[in-house]
């Protein structure tokens, strides 16, 4: 009876948020309630009473699952900030790496040491890597987080659609 009406008020809860998000936001949910739920009962086993208490203690399902999809998708949007500004760091190093290697490569040959062609493959590479990097990721380097962050999430919802096709 209870893990009935804990599932009854999960599925009130996430019944309001966008499909996609719906089995993550169930996780989260059912594991903060029986988290709740062994704190409020000390470790006991417990009754319907404490189910009730924590239920009422969360508040309307709809305003906890409304609130549980707005922590998600801020959550997300800085997993997708941190991996932009790595992403960027990494640009950075290889447009270095690359710029060194060239130079370094038209110098030696330019002092007559013609086993310099050795430096300009990878400084080349590096740089083509770069390039290609920030030509083909939309709004990689000059594009704008949210542009980032509703490309992730319309891939995602494609794919989860396309699973259920099939």
């Amino acid at each position: 009876m209870m893990k009935q009406r804990i599932a009854a008020y999960v599925e009130r809860a996430v019944g309001h948020v966008p499909a996609g998000y719906r089995p993550a936001l169930r996780r989260q949910l059912k594991d903060l309630i029986y988290s709740m739920l062994e704190d409020f009962t000390e470790g006991d086993k417990p009754r319907m009473s404490d189910v009730y208490c924590v239920l009422d203690a969360l508040g309307d399902p709809k305003e906890v699952g409304q609130n549980l999809l707005d922590e998600y998708v801020s959550v997300r949007k800085e997993r997708v900030r941190r991996l932009k500004i790595i992403a960027q760091a990494g640009l950075i190093v290889s447009y270095a790496a690359a710029a060194v290697l060239v130079v370094g490569g038209i110098a030696a040959l330019a002092f007559g040491m013609t086993d310099a062609a050795p430096m300009l493959v990878p400084g080349c590479g590096a740089g083509l890597f770069a390039l290609a990097l920030r030509t083909f990721v939309p709004g990689f380097l000059t594009g704008d987080l949210k542009e980032l962050v509703m490309t992730e999430i319309a891939a995602s919802r494609r794919g989860r659609a396309a699973r259920h096709r099939t």
